[in-house]
């Protein structure tokens, strides 16, 4: 979080894209957030696809795109990229550096009252499965919701 708060005061673009290490991005991606932020939303997030070919993480994405496709207005989570607006952090670090987990909804949540924002279904990222695969699916997700609902700020082991 401290990384992305230095990064993000000293951009000197209009608009700021946060990737995961272990992410990439589909070709058409930076032109979808250049649209969408051009159409007037303040942030957001896209898709995510796993980067191996392993069956859970395929159906985990595939839940999560249609979880944020349902929610994503009230309750926004991204996994491996945000982008905002770069005046969206006017005043404030974008980032809550005392959380190890769960700070992309804390981000969304303190952005979303400045403006509208938007999940990008048109595009994605691949991200990696690593850290599903070695700490375990069902405990990896009740970690981050754990980390949300009762801001329990523990990271991963």
């Amino acid at each position: 979080s401290a990384a992305r708060n230095t990064g993000a005061a000293k951009a000197t673009g209009d608009v700021l894209v946060f990737l995961e290490a272990d992410s990439v991005i589909a070709s058409n991606l930076l032109q979808e957030i250049h649209n969408t932020i051009h159409a007037g939303s303040i942030g957001g997030t896209t898709r995510t696809v796993s980067l191996e070919n392993v069956w859970k993480a395929k159906l985990l994405w595939t839940f999560a795109h249609y979880f944020r496709i349902m929610f994503f207005s009230f309750l926004p989570t991204a996994s491996g990229l945000i982008f905002c607006r770069k005046d969206a952090k006017d005043g404030f670090p974008l980032y809550d550096e005392t959380r190890k987990l769960a700070e992309d909804t804390h981000f969304f949540l303190n952005i979303k009252k400045q403006g509208k924002l938007t999940y990008i279904s048109k595009s994605f990222i691949k991200t990696s499965s690593r850290r599903l695969e070695e700490q375990g699916y069902i405990k990896t997700i009740f970690k981050q919701y754990k980390a949300f609902f009762l801001k329990d700020t523990d990271g991963y082991s």
